[in-house]
């Protein structure tokens, strides 16, 4: 399968640290991050080096990996995307801990893995 599908499978595999997805989707709209020693760090040096380029807001579609073609709406999507995936599995976790009575901050409808 081409375009999503695989680089998705390689970017989020198991075992990959959250802050190396960061300079994956950077990467794929050629902005290379030279530190990323967490998360937030990292998406903001990354943010930060997006808003260096000239015209930033209206770039092109690039071709990136995998022949996915990536935009920065695409990124800044697939970055909430992402967080959410990770949001609801640690709010699952928790719940297998504290039960129902935690807060359920994100709303989402159900508890499960599921997105």
């Amino acid at each position: 399968m081409q375009g999503g599908g695989d680089s998705c499978y390689n970017c989020c595999r198991p075992g990959m640290r959250m802050n190396q997805v960061n300079s994956y989707y950077f990467n794929e709209i050629g902005v290379k991050l030279d530190s990323n020693p967490d998360i937030l760090t990292g998406r903001l040096l990354g943010l930060e080096k997006i808003e260096g380029v000239r015209d930033f807001l209206t770039q092109p579609v690039i071709r990136g990996s995998y022949g996915e073609y990536w935009s920065l709406a695409k990124l800044l999507r697939r970055f909430l995307w992402h967080d959410r995936i990770h949001a609801k599995a640690m709010f699952n976790m928790a719940t297998t801990i504290w039960g129902e009575q935690l807060a359920n901050p994100y709303y989402f409808q159900e508890r499960s893995f599921s997105g």
